[in-house]
C-alpha cells in the first residue's frame, strides 16, 4: 500500500534516483511543493474575481443580492484554478493529487472563515468546502488529460 501511494507522487512514474525509497520521498516533497504553489495561484484567482465581482456590484450593475453567487462562483473557479494548476505541474494522479490540493485549498478558506467571520454562515463556509473539493479534484483531473493529450 505504501508504495502505490508513493507512486502517486512521483512525477510520470519514474523515480530520479537509484536509490528508490529516498528518492520517493524526495519526489513526494516536490510534488506537495506543487500542489502549494497551485493553491497559492488558486489563492490569487479568488482574490482577483473577488475584486472584479466587488468592482461590478460597486458600480451598480447587478443588486446586493447577487454576493452570495458570486462567492460561490469565485471560490468554484478558484478552486478549479488551483487544482489544474498544481496538476499542470505534476503530470500525473489527477483525482488524488487533486482531492489533496482542494483539501489543502479547503483547509485554508476555513480558517480564514473561522478566525475572520461570523458564527452564522458556517453553512455556506461548509457548502463551499464540498465545492472546493469537489472542483480542484475536477481541475486536477482535466489538467492531467489536458496535459497528456
Amino acid at each position: 500500500m505504501e508504495d502505490y501511494a508513493m507512486t502517486l507522487f512521483k512525477k510520470n512514474g519514474k523515480s530520479n534516483s537509484n536509490s528508490g525509497t529516498v528518492a520517493r520521498k524526495d519526489s513526494a516533497l516536490l510534488n506537495l511543493r506543487r500542489i502549494f504553489i497551485g493553491v497559492l495561484f488558486g489563492s490569487v484567482v479568488f482574490v482577483l474575481l473577488t475584486l472584479i465581482f466587488s468592482l461590478v456590484m460597486t458600480l451598480g450593475a447587478i443588486p446586493d443580492s447577487a454576493a452570495l453567487v458570486f462567492a460561490f462562483l469565485s471560490i468554484a473557479l478558484a478552486s478549479f484554478a488551483a487544482g489544474f494548476a498544481a496538476l499542470w505541474n505534476i503530470g500525473n494522479g489527477g483525482l488524488i493529487n487533486g482531492l489533496i490540493c482542494g483539501g489543502i485549498f479547503a483547509a485554508l478558506h476555513l480558517l480564514l472563515a473561522l478566525v475572520f467571520g461570523e458564527g452564522g454562515r458556517l453553512v455556506y463556509v461548509l457548502i463551499a468546502v464540498v465545492i472546493e473539493l469537489i472542483l480542484s479534484t475536477f481541475g486536477g483531473i482535466v489538467s492531467v488529460n489536458v496535459r497528456s493529450e
